[in-house]
């Protein structure tokens, strides 16, 4: 038996391959770290990312497609992502190798890669070292992530952890197992989508306390959100927006769009009570100093509408600021994984899910599980006033009217909250049966 960090220096360290992109992927390997770091120690994981200098201009210019809402355009740029998967892994699958071999020594146990692409180059690299090779998505639609060869024998110790479980997705399970792509069902496990443990944490407070009785962590979740509230100046009769789109430039257009729709519409929305909109801009500047002006020009002519504008959050006052509102979010993975953990419908931009196939898929699987309002799509770079509204108040009056309906969600999504311990279970799994067949052999 493995036993935890004693035995693992001799069986050497996990590789956790990540990248950039919009942000999803480092949220991924760090919350796959910090589960791992608890069982094998910090210094016993190697985050690495071998492709950044080749990626970083593709990177840049898919940002900026999607800035632009060139939607059209990435439907095509995206059809590429096999052969440009494949092409990374032939041009750079040397360079990776030597990478991967000159950072650990001994040899490394496990290879991670929460990346989309070179996928074949690790698989590759994990045949020749004899080492498992882990693949795990960062949306809901895993096909995206599998540049594999599905040579049965060469996907022995290939694994891919799915974030929900058969029941709940059999179509992506059938997608992998399938011929074309190779999977072994033994080798198809289901772990949760990897959420940032901070938000883990949260959502354990709230949807786990009545089982484990401890009713003092929930009644401090619910002392911090009244604080939160408190420090807006949010009153009980008040309605709160919370808008996380813009982080990367995207949405900036429907951002000016949902705060105008609202002050105009104010007194249909709300009869006397103020509306305040919390907007998180993340790192872009430029909109946060634009949203100054709005908010300026809004205080002056209405005071029942507030605009509340938020630079950088952390996952933690992230999850808060969910909680508290009508979240507007665009479907990303990391949105989505967390939208479900927490349990929190969200108005959805649905844009992106025209030309992002992965985004669409996401979008499906909120719908499908009930927790996501998409609006319809932008024409000129304009919202649908009409369409917003209608799905701002049918927002609200279905979680009015909810109570039911929380308490089977609680029931069925145990398991998509509890990453860190479905991860941990596997990978300690994986490496002892690796562990055996090398005393055996």
């Amino acid at each position: 038996m493995l036993d935890e960090k004693k035995s693992f220096g001799p069986i050497g360290p996990i590789i956790v391959i990540t990248g950039e992109g919009g942000g999803g992927h480092k949220a991924a390997s760090n919350a796959v770290i910090d589960a791992l770091k608890d069982v094998y120690g910090k210094e016993n994981i190697y985050e690495m990312e071998p492709l950044h200098n080749r990626m970083c201009g593709m990177e840049k210019l898919y940002n900026r497609f999607c800035e632009l809402e060139w939607w059209n355009i990435l439907k095509g740029f995206t059809a590429f992502q096999r052969p440009y998967d494949y092409f990374l892994s032939w041009y750079n699958g040397e360079r990776i190798a030597e990478r991967i071999k000159k950072i650990s020594s001994p040899s490394p146990s496990m290879i991670i890669t929460v990346h989309p692409f070179a996928t074949k180059a690790y698989q590759l690299l994990a045949i020749e070292l004899k080492i498992p090779l882990v693949i795990i998505p960062t949306d809901f639609d895993p096909v995206m992530c599998l540049g594999v060869d599905n040579n049965r024998e060469k996907m022995k110790d290939v694994y891919i952890f799915l974030p929900l479980s058969q029941n709940q997705n059999e179509d992506i399970y059938k997608i992998v197992c399938n011929t074309k792509i190779g999977f072994r069902e033994e080798n198809v496990r289901f772990v949760g989508y990897p959420v940032r443990s901070a938000i883990e944490r949260i959502a354990i407070t709230k949807t786990l306390q009545n089982s484990n009785g401890d009713v003092k962590l929930q009644q401090k979740l619910e002392q911090e959100l009244q604080q939160l509230k408190d420090n807006y100046g949010i009153q009980e009769r008040d309605k709160t927006i919370f808008i996380s789109i813009g982080a990367e430039g995207w949405g900036r257009d429907a951002i000016f769009d949902y705060i105008k729709i609202i002050n105009d519409n104010i007194e249909m929305l709300s009869q006397r009570n103020k509306y305040h909109i919390i907007v998180a801009t993340g790192k872009n500047k430029k909109l946060a100093d634009e949203l100054k002006l709005i908010e300026e020009e809004i205080l002056n002519k209405n005071v029942r509408v507030c605009v509340h504008i938020e630079g950088w959050l952390t996952a933690e006052e992230y999850a808060k600021r969910l909680l508290i509102s009508i979240p507007i979010l665009k479907p990303g993975g990391s949105a989505t994984g967390e939208v479900i953990a927490l349990q929190k419908p969200v108005i959805l931009k649905s844009d992106s899910s025209d030309g992002l196939r992965w985004e669409r898929y996401n979008l499906k699987i909120l719908k499908k599980l009930q927790l996501g309002y998409p609006l319809l799509p932008m024409k000129n770079r304009k919202v649908d006033a009409k369409n917003f509204i209608e799905v701002l108040q049918q927002y609200e009056t279905d979680n009015n009217l909810k109570d039911n309906h929380t308490l089977k969600l609680k029931a069925n999504f145990k398991q998509n909250i509890l990453f860190s311990e479905c991860l941990q279970k596997e990978i300690k799994n994986i490496l002892e049966k690796k562990l055996n067949q090398k005393n055996i052999a």
